[in-house]
């Protein structure tokens, strides 16, 4: 497997909530640094934020949600929504980015996303 490679200009952090017996709902808080932004649905430029599960679990994502904008650029902070098939008590997500702003861009990364699973009321564990 290759290793990720992430970027200095934008920052995830990954929620998970279990909402059935295998259905967790995730949601990837994005912050891209003041000056930068990222491609987003509807760029004609760049590479699109995307986000997987880890393929090494065979996990499926399902119904991702992503910010819409006129002109496709994404900054400052949003959110990815998404949710997946699982009993695992924790999920692993890859968010593809490439930041930029109005001069350069860096190398398309990926940020590797860990969190355990908590249930509606916020306790890790199953319900």
């Amino acid at each position: 497997m290759t290793p990720l490679r992430g970027s200095d200009r934008v920052h995830a952090t990954l929620r998970a909530v279990r909402k059935g017996p295998a259905r967790v709902r995730v949601t990837v808080d994005i912050l891209v640094d003041p000056g930068w932004h990222v491609y987003g649905p509807g760029s004609s430029e760049g590479k699109p934020v995307a986000l997987t599960a880890d393929s090494e679990r065979g996990h499926t994502l399902e119904n991702i949600r992503l910010p819409q904008t006129a002109d496709g650029l994404l900054s400052g902070r949003f959110e990815v929504q998404a949710e997946l098939s699982t009993t695992d008590p924790d999920v692993t997500l890859v968010l593809a980015v490439q930041a930029c702003n109005n001069v350069i861009c860096e190398a398309p990364g990926s940020l590797r996303l860990e969190a355990a699973v908590k249930d509606p009321d916020g306790v890790p564990g199953q319900k």
